[in-house]
């Protein structure tokens, strides 16, 4: 009998689990589209990421997720600040972009560390050229 009440005590956490990350994801799927921001927000990302755009494919930089595991996309209030940060960790500009994104810095972006965080998800919107990064 004891068993058989693990058994579904795991089970039931287990379903509780998976229910709570499936709220998760579904927060985390809706994304923030400010129409004219007074300021930009802007992140780092891959190659793959500039060929998905240029293909036409909808690329997302996530929110926190998951109960604060993933803190959420690194932002700046720059190009040149995202440039900087690439260059301080010795990130190849060849497979690394600057992108802006479509929020708006003061109000999708949580100023808690270093460097900071979206706290909602943002769409992608245009890779920023590396030479017109530092306005």
């Amino acid at each position: 009998m004891t068993r058989k009440r693990l058994v579904v005590a795991s089970a039931a956490l287990l379903l509780l689990a998976l229910a709570g990350a499936w709220v998760e994801l579904h927060r985390a799927a809706r994304v923030t589209v400010s129409v004219s921001p007074q300021q930009a927000v802007y992140t780092v990302g891959s190659q793959d990421e500039a060929a998905g755009l240029r293909a036409g494919v909808r690329v997302t930089r996530y929110g926190p997720l998951f109960w604060g595991l993933y803190p959420g996309a690194v932002a700046f209030r720059t190009p040149g600040e995202a440039l900087k940060y690439l260059q301080r960790r010795g990130l190849s500009l060849t497979k690394w972009q600057v992108f802006q994104l479509s929020g708006e810095y003061d109000l999708d972006v949580q100023d808690a560390s270093d460097p900071n965080r979206i706290n909602k998800s943002l769409a992608v919107v245009e890779q920023v050229r590396i030479g017109t990064a530092s306005r």
